[in-house]
């Protein structure tokens, strides 16, 4: 029989578990990347264009771009700046972003194809029905995709966290496979900061312009090819 002290023990035990295992989950975002802020040089501002279907809270996909850009402009000195948002479904006279996503890249950047010199990248939130996104969670189908063509369009599924976004953003400069940062090498990243080899890569194509196709070899294809006839 166990008695109250030693209840009492075996709780203040699960408590000090309970906080440590917190501790560790947060430990990567308390990092501070300080020594990092030399090397990073001029911070560039990414314009980011960005569609939504009409089931989607803009005012959430705002909020994971701008905790984004707080992390990728501590960690490489990108800013991510939303220029212009555009609304499809419902009452506009474009349909919703399809689910499938090959098909949903090819929506995208026939969308904005006509303003491609006014942003750098566009991002498509296109929610799941709620049946559909649950049996997507259970058979770990990615939060987000990204074309190989241009390395510009994405299209974001339902993220639950700013790290999705990073996750996708960072593959627009990292341009090969062989990841050691958390943030690259798992759909499901558990840190926002980039490995030390990451984030060379993604400073030495810092200033890539997007309007010019990127030279990327048949190895390091990502997601889904797509091209623009």
């Amino acid at each position: 029989m166990i008695n109250n002290k030693g209840k009492i023990s075996s709780s203040i035990v699960f408590i000090v578990m309970f906080a440590a295992v917190f501790a560790v989950a947060r430990a990567d975002e308390l990092v501070t990347v300080q020594p990092f802020h030399e090397e990073n040089g001029s911070v560039r501002e990414l314009r980011i264009f960005l569609v939504y279907n009409d089931n989607v809270n803009l005012h959430k996909a705002l909020k994971l771009i701008d905790k984004a850009s707080y992390y990728a402009e501590k960690d490489v000195g990108i800013k991510l700046t939303t220029l212009r948002t555009m609304p499809v479904g419902g009452d506009t006279e474009y349909g919703n972003l399809s689910l499938h996503g090959s098909w949903s890249l090819g929506q995208i950047q026939t969308l904005t194809w006509n303003h491609k010199e006014e942003f750098d990248i566009a991002i498509g939130f296109a929610n799941d029905p709620p049946l559909t996104r649950w049996t997507g969670w259970l058979l770990h189908k990615p939060f987000g995709v990204i074309e190989d063509e241009w390395r510009r369009y994405i299209i974001l599924y339902d993220p639950l966290s700013y790290k999705i976004v990073l996750h996708e953003i960072y593959h627009a400069f990292v341009l090969r496979n062989g990841h050691t940062s958390k943030i690259l090498n798992s759909p499901w990243p558990t840190s926002p900061w980039l490995a030390k080899d990451d984030r060379k890569e993604v400073l030495r194509n810092k200033w890539r312009d997007f309007n010019v196709r990127p030279e990327i070899k048949s190895e390091f294809v990502q997601d889904i090819p797509r091209s623009r006839k």
